[in-house]
C-alpha cells in the first residue's frame, strides 16, 4: 500500500472547512428558486436557510459522544455519507417539510466535520506545525 503524503491529507482535510462554508452559503443563490417552486413565505425561507445550522449544532455537539466509540476515521467516513445523503435528498425534496428534514441531515454532516476535522488534522501533524495545520 502506497503511503499518502501529509500535505495531501492536510489539503483534503482543509476542504472540510470549505464544505462548511459552501453548504451554508450555497442556499443563498438557490433560495429564490426554492421559494418560487415551493411557494414559501418569509418565515419558511428563513427555516430553509437556517435548518443546516440547526443540524450543524446537533452534529457538532454529538460528535464527541461517538468519537471514542467509532474512531476519527470511521466518523469522517460517516460524515461523508451523511453529506451525500443530505445533498441528494435536499435536491430531490418535493415539499417544504422534507426539505427542512433533509437540510438538517446535511447540517449533521457539516457539524460533524466542523468539530472533527481540525482535531483529526491536529493529531496527524508533526508537533512543530500543529497550530498551522489545525487552523487550515
Amino acid at each position: 500500500m502506497k503511503k499518502v503524503s501529509n500535505g495531501f491529507i492536510y489539503t483534503f482535510g482543509g476542504l472540510g472547512g470549505l464544505l462548511f462554508g459552501y453548504d451554508i452559503a450555497s442556499v443563498s443563490g438557490a433560495i429564490l428558486f426554492i421559494q418560487k417552486q415551493l411557494n414559501l413565505g418569509p418565515w419558511q425561507q428563513g427555516m430553509v436557510v437556517s435548518s443546516v445550522l440547526i443540524g450543524a449544532i446537533i452534529g457538532a455537539l454529538g460528535t464527541s459522544r461517538f468519537l471514542d466509540t467509532y474512531g476519527r476515521r470511521r466518523l469522517l467516513i460517516w460524515a461523508a455519507v451523511i453529506f451525500f445523503i443530505g445533498a441528494i435528498t435536499s435536491g430531490l425534496a418535493p415539499n417544504y417539510e422534507i426539505l427542512i428534514v433533509t437540510r438538517v441531515i446535511l447540517g449533521l454532516g457539516v457539524g460533524i466535520t466542523s468539530a472533527l476535522v481540525p482535531a483529526y488534522l491536529h493529531e496527524l501533524a508533526p508537533k512543530e506545525v500543529h497550530g498551522a495545520v489545525a487552523t487550515i
